[in-house]
């Protein structure tokens, strides 16, 4: 049976808000270009939603090259009335009675029937929490997890970061 890794990554006061879903497929091995990235299937959910898709392809003509290429849809493409600021949706819908955005208290009584037993179970055992300085991606120790797996990807506030420009 094939093994997939699922990582979530959270925290208080992190270089930039940031909500992703990252999608890394398998690393392919290819012999003209061994360092290449994995192909990624990035959903930003805030801010600048959208979608990008980062892939590996031949480049055009003779060449034996592996290039890598972006192909994105930003959400405020579609109109200009785009809310840029999360806490002006959730203001607009407290204004317009949508309570989507907003948790049922049986929701939040379930998540703490998952959430608790957690809890004791840190204190119970003594298990020790790391932390970690305020603009950090968090406690290095985490790290480790990502180091082998080729997975993480280091987000930015602007969707498509490419390695040129990345506003934190």
């Amino acid at each position: 049976m094939e093994r997939h890794s699922f990582f979530i990554r959270t925290g208080k006061r992190l270089p930039t808000k940031v909500t992703e879903i990252v999608v890394n497929f398998k690393k392919n091995i290819n012999v003209f270009s061994p360092n290449n990235e994995t192909n990624m299937l990035i959903f930003r959910l805030q801010p600048d939603e959208g979608m990008l898709v980062k892939f590996n392809l031949k480049s055009p003509g003779y060449k034996s090259a592996i290039i890598n290429k972006n192909l994105e849809f930003h959400y405020k493409n579609l109109g200009e009335d785009v809310i840029d600021d999360a806490y002006e949706t959730l203001i607009l819908d407290v204004f317009e009675g949508n309570t989507m955005l907003f948790s049922r208290s049986d929701f939040v009584e379930k998540a703490w029937e998952i959430v608790d037993p957690i809890i004791n179970e840190i204190d119970k055992n003594n298990i020790k929490l790391y932390g970690y300085k305020a603009g950090t991606w968090g406690p290095t120790k985490c790290n480790d997890l990502f180091r082998n797996e080729n997975t993480w990807r280091y987000p930015c506030k602007n969707l498509v970061n490419d390695g040129e420009i990345c506003e934190l």
